[in-house]
């Protein structure tokens, strides 16, 4: 199965630097490049049989931006879950990164572990990563786009014992999955943002 994976464009909060509220939408930058990802899905001619998409605004409107750009695909093809959603941090949401992180390190918890107030886990996320993974191997679809979250992405790919470098809004992966076994065959490209 190939799994074509995209983070959201970039959001009003990551260019301003706080935990995202579940409304949060893209900046402008994050709305032209999610555009671009789209005219680069339809000018190679990428095949997808579903889309796999966040719940969460700024995930909604990527979408959105990539059809904008070209991309088309059946909207019943479109499956909007909450199993490929951000980590939440509920009681941070609006506040700098840096507060939820300070907090988590003294808490004296190992961080995977580590939940604030309304939250999730990493390793809440995790489980939902491999719940994604069991839904889409069970799918029969052979190629797949998911529109998602960066730590998503990372709890993903550790079930698959990888660790990749975090991925930029916009840009595209390339998974070959097969059982418990993934290949990359392309990391974060971001080629069609440059032009």
């Amino acid at each position: 199965m190939k799994v074509y994976i995209t983070r959201h464009g970039e959001s009003v909060s990551n260019a301003e630097g706080y935990i995202a509220f579940s409304y949060t939408g893209l900046s402008d930058k994050g709305m032209v490049d999610a555009k671009k990802l789209g005219e680069r899905l339809a000018k190679d001619g990428i095949k997808i049989d579903a889309v796999y998409c966040s719940s969460l605004f700024r995930t909604l409107q990527t979408i959105d931006q990539i059809f904008k750009g070209g991309f088309k695909i059946d909207p019943k093809k479109v499956i909007v879950t909450d199993l490929v959603r951000e980590i939440s941090r509920l009681e941070f949401e609006g506040q700098p990164s840096t507060e939820y992180y300070a907090i988590r390190d003294s808490s004296g918890l190992d961080p995977d572990d580590f939940k604030c107030k309304g939250g999730e886990s990493e390793n809440d996320v995790k489980r939902r990563a491999a719940e994604f993974k069991n839904l889409i191997e069970k799918s029969g679809f052979e190629n797949i786009l998911v529109i998602t979250h960066g730590h998503f992405i990372g709890r993903f790919n550790s079930l698959f014992g990888m660790k990749l470098e975090h991925t930029t809004g916009g840009g595209l992966s390339l998974l070959e999955i097969e059982g418990d076994k993934a290949e990359v065959k392309f990391w974060n490209d971001t080629s069609h943002l440059e032009l």
